[in-house]
């Protein structure tokens, strides 16, 4: 009896050992994915949080940025940013339909960002469009101040499309497609 009891012991403790060792090993490459994955919700849940409280978006990201060395550990690296394919404007200019539609404000939401290469750090967005589709109130925002405020008034009341046609004509870019590597 004794010649199979020893043996036994051992095979079953080398084979406890090694089902241990597995199973840490595999607890440990689980614990990295669930560690970001908790890390993401926090930090999702605090950015609601303080857009609950009325705090700015750039604000939001700028504690994002301070904090994000603390909560994300070293060891974890960088998510790549994601390559958004660049838009050749003189083979694919703007169309006249395209521009209106981005401009034209979206039910509670004005219409998107534009700027020039002249003034690449203050940007325009038309507010409020009367019924007769003529630009009631436009806004400014001081990309230098981070300030968004009225634009001064309009002498000659535009339209939607006679602002797009300015825009095509004077080779004005929507802030979401300005390059703003050269601002810097």
């Amino acid at each position: 009896m004794t010649d199979y009891t020893i043996p036994m012991i051992i095979g079953m403790t080398l084979a406890f050992t090694l089902g241990a060792g597995f199973g840490a090993l595999w607890g440990l490459s689980r614990h990295e994915w669930l560690y970001c994955r908790v890390t993401a919700h926090l930090t999702w849940r605090m950015r609601e949080a303080m857009k609950s409280l009325g705090i700015d978006e750039w604000k939001i990201d700028k504690a994002q940025e301070y904090m994000g060395s603390v909560i994300i550990p070293p060891h974890i690296p960088m998510p790549k940013p994601p390559v958004k394919p660049r838009r050749d404007f003189d083979k694919e200019p703007y169309t006249m339909d395209e521009v209106v539609r981005r401009l034209s404000p979206h039910d509670d939401r004005g219409g998107e960002w534009y700027c020039t290469s002249r003034q690449p750090k203050i940007a325009w967005r038309i507010d409020m469009v009367d019924a007769e589709g003529l630009i009631v109130r436009k806004l400014v925002h001081d990309m230098k101040e981070h300030t968004i405020s009225k634009a001064p008034e309009i002498y000659k009341p535009e339209t939607v499309e006679q602002l797009a046609k300015k825009i095509i004509d004077y080779n004005f870019r929507f802030l979401a497609d300005f390059d703003r590597k050269e601002w810097d």
